[in-house]
């Protein structure tokens, strides 16, 4: 048996792939069910998509999921259509995926926690600092990320007063999210739970001037 992705073994009793015919074209089908095992294998095995991605390059995935039937098994007991695969906002900063720790997002929520980090720089989050302009007094931006894009949120003297105006942004930013995520069918409580703690953490350190090192 050809192993999927060098490690995934597809012991599924139907085929994952068809043709059928769109105007007028043969054309390949695969099982959305498939396709989503196939990408957690190469998010975790492929030198080429680590090499792209850095921040899978630790990734992981239970032994269990290395069969398709098993992965198939709970991907259908999940509301999953149109929804975004995730492994770290029930526990932050893990790079296992599993049953356990694995819930299925709309695509808000799941870009709700990626890093806000100024590539080439060692700034805190949030923070990107003015290069071209040396003797500006308020150097330093504090931006956020909605939705793809980036919102300035101000400038600022120091690195610490743009990264606690990103802090308090990125809290209420959380809260907001969290309220819309409550309308939907696929809410999921734990989902909701390990938000809102995220929320109080940046309150907590904005507050006492601590800084946050990840979401």
């Amino acid at each position: 048996m050809r192993l999927v992705c060098g490690v995934g073994i597809n012991d599924a009793d139907y085929s994952v792939a068809s043709y059928q015919m769109v105007d007028g074209r043969s054309k390949q089908v695969i099982c959305p069910i498939y396709s989503r095992w196939k990408d957690v294998l190469r998010r975790a095995t492929s030198e080429a998509y680590h090499n792209y991605r850095p921040t899978y390059s630790k990734s992981s995935f239970e032994d269990n999921w290395k069969y398709f039937s098993r992965f198939r098994l709970w991907m259908t007991s999940q509301i999953w259509e149109g929804l975004h695969l995730d492994k770290d906002i029930l526990f932050p900063g893990n790079k296992e995926y599993s049953e356990r720790t694995c819930a299925f997002v709309p695509f808000y929520v799941n870009h709700l926690v990626r890093p806000e980090i100024a590539k080439g720089e060692s700034l805190p989050l949030g923070v990107a600092l003015e290069k071209r302009y040396v003797k500006l007094k308020k150097r330093y931006r504090s931006q956020i990320g909605v939705d793809g894009k980036r919102i300035n949120l101000g400038s600022f003297e120091t690195a610490e007063l743009a990264h606690k105006a990103w802090q308090e942004a990125k809290a209420n930013q959380i809260e907001k999210v969290v309220s819309r995520y409550a309308t939907e069918e696929c809410f999921r409580t734990d989902v909701a739970e390990a938000l809102i703690k995220r929320v109080w953490d940046l309150k907590l350190a904005a507050a006492n001037g601590v800084e946050t090192k990840s979401l």
